[in-house]
């Protein structure tokens, strides 16, 4: 409470100092980008002091990629990780902390599996279907969005409809017999604006246990997926409306990676659903009142039926995760004291689990777990001239299982006249353990401590020719506590424990050029080191090297071409066998093009692994090499 009563203070005395400029209406000004998830309201990219990365929607297009995960390897300081191909399970690290320190969100929505061990979302089966852009977050937020973001946040944002009302259809057929039909309109009309797209996505994939273990099976997938995003503004001060997106994917799955891990029966099938609505008054030029509702529900499969090589290979098993969640959130804009924001969410999880295994002879009927959490928090954004920003912010959590628990922020940055930056910032995080952690009746424990994360980071940059070359280099260091993890008996048993500590720091790099209209270059390097303090070991999964390279070009006012690099260093894993192994480097190179042949039709294609590298994302599972998959789009 100390900590919470001097963060109040700091607060309040810098309210006193600031100058209020540039968060309010803009008449008649080119307004200059803008991101969301910082603060809950919508904030200029310059004005935000901690690490973020946006990813506009013309970047999503003419990359040519089909569903997030292949956006979010390219961005700085997080690594993607996909158990195989084709819908495999998919994680994301952020600076090296674990998949479920990342909050993710779809349009607000927090979206995970409660069912999981860890309660980490899977990117395998989101795609990119009427997304406007993704805002990602780098270091602990947990001061505005509680738990789960003691490593980073991606937020999702569907596509607000705008312009004329415009119907459109496209296909693409490719590799592996893959095929993708999509459809969708979007438009405004008298202060109604909507989008909706709908998707089917059918390939018959590659074996998800690599194929140079002898496993030669294709492994399909099939994904069908369906957004839409509605808003209203019955007046000038008032507007409302509400997003639902729904994924129903299903997968042919692989007994393990390595020899013998192919299994022709294996079927699993996850199903996610998520909606929001909100309200949003504009009660005065200096108050704005918000409130907000939402809702994920999660559904997953595993299915293996009875087959030849094994007479008792059998499991029918499914898993239903429910999370809803509300807001009500205040932003105060004054002349004299800046800008508050001040809210209060509450967010309750639900998980039910049903498990067969004919051949092990188990059979586990859990009954419903859930717990919620209601979260106070106060943030404020200070402005001084165009040079200085900074955001403090805190915030008090009352856990149903944990009791309270406290969180703070304080970021800043400069910019000086000569277009230099420097920036710093000291923020802390925490993550509640999983229902399954807590909960399960064979592993779990009620002992279980909440996750904790204290990271400090410093940056500067430097903007050159008019903005046209940005460059920026921020150095961050995370200590970890109370790191959850399985602990063994001994034997075939064991429990969830706070058994780790662990310090993680690194380099994140980034630089663009906008050399002309028509050409554009951005490149990242990030340097990461871990270390478990319990074992002395790196953690993993997570690269010390990473680089990313992007080429975006546009040689006629019809033709657009993209070339993505992207290179991985070694890393730490698992094997398939058990025992520790190290994954070799790799580099992977993707080409994408569009032609604009007239206002109503659109030509494009892509390669992916342009250079047929043979690598592995997690021992023992194979992905795909050299494929080309094309189609086109129709608008009118």
């Amino acid at each position: 409470m100390k900590k919470c009563i001097a963060i109040l203070i700091t607060l309040f005395i810098s309210l006193k100092v600031s100058a209020f400029e540039g968060d309010g209406p803009t008449e008649g000004i080119e307004l200059p980008a803008i991101m969301i998830t910082p603060t809950k309201y919508e904030v200029p990219t310059r004005g935000i002091p901690s690490s973020f990365t946006i990813v506009y929607e013309d970047e999503l297009v003419s990359q040519g990629k089909v569903q997030v995960k292949d956006i979010l390897m390219g961005v700085p300081g997080l690594h993607v990780v996909q158990t195989g191909s084709f819908g495999s399970p998919t994680s994301i690290f952020t600076r090296g902390t674990e998949s479920s320190h990342t909050l993710v969100m779809i349009d607000g929505v927090k979206v995970f599996d409660p069912t999981s061990t860890n309660g980490a979302f899977n990117f395998a089966n989101l795609t990119l279907d009427n997304i406007e852009r993704v805002e990602v977050l780098r270091g602990p937020h947990s001061t505005l969005y509680g738990s789960d973001a003691m490593g980073g946040v991606v937020n999702i944002i569907t596509k607000k409809g705008e312009g004329r009302p415009k119907v459109w259809s496209s296909f693409e057929g490719g590799s592996f017999s893959t095929f993708k039909e999509s459809a969708g309109s979007y438009g405004e009309f008298k202060g109604f604006h909507y989008s909706a797209a709908f998707s089917r996505l059918d390939t018959e994939g590659i074996s998800k246990a690599d194929s140079k273990y002898d496993n030669d099976e294709e492994d399909g997938y099939v994904n069908t997926s369906f957004s839409t995003r509605i808003d209203y503004e019955p007046f000038e001060n008032v507007s409302c409306g509400g997003t639902f997106r729904y994924t129903d994917a299903e997968i042919e799955i692989d007994d393990g990676g390595g020899y013998n891990g192919d299994d022709p029966n294996r079927r699993d099938r996850e199903r996610v659903g998520t909606v929001s609505s909100y309200l949003d008054f504009d009660m005065n030029d200096w108050w704005s009142f918000g409130l907000k509702w939402m809702r994920m529900h999660n559904e997953r499969f595993d299915k293996d039926f009875l087959d030849e090589l094994d007479a008792n290979d059998y499991i029918y098993s499914k898993y239903e995760g429910l999370n809803t969640a509300c807001e009500i959130h205040n932003v105060f804009r004054t002349e004299e004291y800046g800008t508050l924001s001040c809210g209060i969410d509450y967010d309750e999880q639900e998980s039910d689990t049903y498990y067969f295994n004919e051949a092990w002879g188990i059979m586990a009927d859990t009954p419903k777990r859930k717990n919620h959490n209601v979260g106070y928090y106060v943030q404020n954004r200070l402005t001084l001239g165009e040079s200085f920003y900074s955001i403090i912010g805190v915030r008090l959590d009352d856990h149903s299982e944990f009791g309270f628990h406290d969180t703070y922020k304080i970021h800043a940055k400069y910019v000086f006249d000569s277009g230099t930056s420097v920036k710093g910032g000291w923020s802390t995080g925490f993550k509640a353990p999983s229902l399954y952690q807590l909960y399960d009746p064979t592993y779990g424990s009620t002992d279980l401590r909440p996750e904790e994360n204290e990271t400090y980071e410093l940056g500067a940059g430097q903007s050159l020719f008019e903005d046209k070359l940005e460059v920026e280099s921020t150095y961050f260091r995370s200590e970890l506590d109370d790191l959850i993890d399985w602990v063994s008996d001994g034997g075939w048993g064991g429990q969830y424990q706070n058994v780790n500590r662990a310090i993680i720091w690194g380099i994140e790099n980034v630089a663009s050029l906008n050399i002309t209209d028509k050409v554009y270059f951005d490149y990242s390097y990030t340097y990461l080191e871990t270390e478990n303090e319990a074992t002395k070991q790196s953690l993993d999964r997570r690269p010390r090297h990473k680089h990313t390279f992007n080429i975006r070009c546009k040689p006629t006012d019809k033709l657009n071409v993209n070339l993505t690099y992207l290179y991985v260093g070694n890393r730490k894993d698992n094997s398939y066998t058990g025992n520790q192994t190290i994954l070799d480097d790799y580099h992977k190179v993707d080409v994408s093009a569009r032609y604009l042949v007239n206002e109503y039709l659109e030509l494009f294609g892509r390669i992916e692994n342009l250079l047929d590298k043979h690598y592995q994302e997690v021992d023992g599972y194979g992905v795909p090499g050299i494929s080309f998959y094309g189609g086109g789009k129709v608008t009118f």
